[in-house]
C-alpha cells in the first residue's frame, strides 16, 4: 500500500513540475549513442552485402551507389525508431509528453551530429566545386554548347535535386520514428507498472469488522 501511494504521489509530483525541467539528458545521450551505434552497424552490413553484388563494370558501380544511398536512409530511420524507445525506457517516465519530448531531443542530437559528419564526408565534393567555379565564371557565353557537357550537368542537377529531397525526407521519416520508438517505449512501461500496482492493491490488509459480542450464558 505504501509503494502505491508512493509512486501516486511521485507521478503527481512530475506533473506539477514544468516539462523543460524534466527532460533526462542521460537518456537523451543513451537513445542518440543507440541510433548513432545501430545505423553505423547496419549500414556496414548493408555495404558488405552490396560488395559481394558488385561487378568491375560502370553500371554496376552506379547501381551500387544508389543501393547504397538508399539503404543509408533506412538504417537511420530504423535506428531513429530504436533510439527513441531506448530515450524513453532510460527516462522511465509513464507519461506521454514527456516520452515525447525525449524521443524528440534524441532525433535533434542525432541530427546535428549527423550533419557534422556528412559535412566532412562531403568536404571533398564542396572544395571540388568551389575550384570548379572560377572555370564556369570565365568561361565564354558565345562558345558553343558542347551536348555531352549539358547532359552531364543536367544529370548532375538531376542527382543533386534527388540528393536533397531524399536527405530531407530521410530525416522527416528519422524523426516520426523516433516518435514513435519514444510511444511504444512509454506504452511498455505503463504495462510494467500496472500488474505490480493491481498485485500491491490486492494484497492490501482488508478492514478490521468491529468484533460481535459473545452470547451470554
Amino acid at each position: 500500500m505504501q509503494n502505491v501511494v508512493a509512486r501516486e504521489f511521485a507521478f503527481r509530483a512530475e506533473g506539477e513540475v514544468s516539462l523543460g525541467s524534466r527532460v533526462s539528458w542521460q537518456g537523451t545521450w543513451a537513445g542518440t549513442i543507440t541510433t548513432l551505434a545501430g545505423a553505423t552497424i547496419l549500414f556496414a552490413l548493408s555495404l558488405a552485402i552490396i560488395a559481394l553484388a558488385m561487378h568491375p563494370t560502370v553500371g554496376s558501380l552506379r547501381g551500387a551507389t544508389i543501393a547504397a544511398w538508399i539503404c543509408m536512409m533506412a538504417c537511420i530511420v530504423v535506428a531513429s525508431f530504436f533510439g527513441g524507445l531506448v530515450a524513453s525506457r532510460v527516462r522511465g517516465s509513464p507519461r506521454m509528453r514527456v516520452g515525447l519530448l525525449h524521443g524528440f531531443i534524441t532525433w535533434g542530437l542525432t541530427f546535428v551530429l549527423g550533419m557534422l559528419f556528412s559535412a566532412l564526408f562531403m568536404r571533398g565534393l564542396l572544395v571540388g566545386l568551389i575550384n570548379a567555379l572560377p572555370d564556369v565564371m570565365t568561361a565564354t557565353p558565345t562558345a558553343p554548347a558542347d551536348p555531352e557537357l549539358m547532359d552531364e550537368g543536367r544529370s548532375a542537377l538531376h542527382y543533386l535535386i534527388g540528393f536533397g529531397w531524399s536527405w530531407f525526407g530521410t530525416w522527416f521519416l528519422s524523426l516520426l520514428a523516433a516518435l514513435v520508438g519514444a510511444a511504444v517505449g512509454v506504452r511498455r512501461m505503463r504495462r510494467l507498472l500496472e500488474p505490480e500496482v493491481e498485485v500491491e492493491r490486492s494484497s492490501e490488509i482488508p478492514p478490521i469488522t468491529p468484533l460481535t459480542p459473545a452470547p451470554s450464558a
